[in-house]
């Protein structure tokens, strides 16, 4: 005699649930979040190393392909970099963080890096700093894109050790696969 009367209380609830979960309305993506469209698309890139804690430096190329993540907060990119005479796979996600009114980088990578970088846009200059450390010692990274509209970019990666000088270790174009 009980089953029924919690069947139907069960039923009753999920109905109640149903309904505080239409009433909530769906998250959009926000302006900033749709800044992130130009980082979608395939895109190929050729940069210059230079020598150093790093490797030997020298000529590097990327194939990427990015894509909206469902809902159109985040852009996933896979790519694959051949440099120092072999390739390296990675995966990314970029999004926007409301909270911090910043934008947030993470990457994972076959030689076992993972890379977390926050940045921010100004007109076609984007800007991404994040901390690493290499043999126990803090590096500061930082990457500047520039769009070069409609279909590409140029980007500088500085490095610095501690709170010392910014110096350049490759800079290089991008651009988009038609």
């Amino acid at each position: 005699m009980h089953k029924p009367v919690l069947a139907g209380a069960l039923f009753a609830l999920s109905g109640i649930a149903a309904l505080s979960q239409t009433a909530t309305p769906t998250p959009q993506p926000g302006p900033e979040h749709q800044r992130l469209a130009y980082m979608v698309g395939q895109w190929t890139s050729e940069a210059e190393m230079k020598p150093g804690a790093a490797g030997p430096g020298g000529r590097v190329t990327f194939r990427q392909t990015c894509e909206w993540y469902p809902g159109r907060f985040a852009v996933v990119c896979n790519s694959v970099s051949n440099w120092a005479g072999g390739d390296v796979k990675a995966l990314s996600i970029t999004s926007y963080d409301p909270g911090e009114k910043r934008y947030v980088y993470f990457e994972t990578n076959t030689s076992g890096e993972n890379t977390l970088a926050k940045g921010t846009v100004d007109g076609p200059t984007w800007t991404w700093l994040g901390e690493s450390r290499m043999g126990g010692k803090l590096l500061r990274n930082r990457f500047i894109m520039k769009e070069v509209p409609p279909d590409a970019a140029t980007y500088t990666v500085e490095v610095a050790d501690g709170d010392g000088p910014w110096a350049e270790v490759m800079h290089g174009k991008q651009t988009r696969v038609k």
